[in-house]
């Protein structure tokens, strides 16, 4: 799952002259479930943002609060946090496994089976009356593939033989 400290460094609640503002920063580098999974982020974060019962300021983005509603203000901050988290831990297609490490779907398939890349469960999804299951992957396992390629490089170099 990951790093909680990671997504709740994006949702800030400052204290302006006569308001409060909850605001929720995607300018820092942001955890992979984030940027894959953008459209929930940014749904869950307009909807929350949009419900809140602030002044939105910025859409999808910002809103304000009387200084006399700091709980209403604390209590959005904690739910964009635990929100952000939980799109952020949303496993991860075979697809978007595939796009994000630059493998093939012999090398993703091949890396599966043999338990170099662990599948962390699978999804169905139905079209008509039928259901397809797909493996799916944790996006911290991932993203630890993605901060050290030489991990990557070194099972294709292992798989060639050399």
């Amino acid at each position: 799952m990951p790093d909680s400290r990671r997504t709740r460094t994006l949702v800030r609640l400052r204290q302006e002259e006569d308001h409060l503002t909850v605001e929720v920063d995607f300018e820092h580098p942001l955890p992979i479930g984030l940027l894959v999974h953008k459209g929930a982020r940014d749904a869950v974060v307009r909807s929350l943002i949009g419900k809140s019962g602030g002044r939105v300021t910025s859409p999808g983005r910002a809103c304000s609060f009387p200084l006399g509603q700091r709980r209403t203000a604390e209590a959005l901050a904690e739910r964009l946090r635990a929100s952000l988290h939980q799109v952020a831990s949303k496993p991860l297609s075979p697809k978007q496994v595939e796009r994000l490490l630059s493998l093939t779907g012999a090398e993703r398939s091949r890396w599966s089976k043999d338990g170099r890349l662990q599948r962390s469960g699978t999804a169905t999804i139905r079209r008509g009356s039928s259901a397809i299951s797909l493996s799916t992957y944790n996006v911290d396992a991932v993203e630890r593939l993605l901060e050290a390629p030489e991990i990557v490089e070194g099972w294709r170099r292992s798989d060639r033989g050399s």
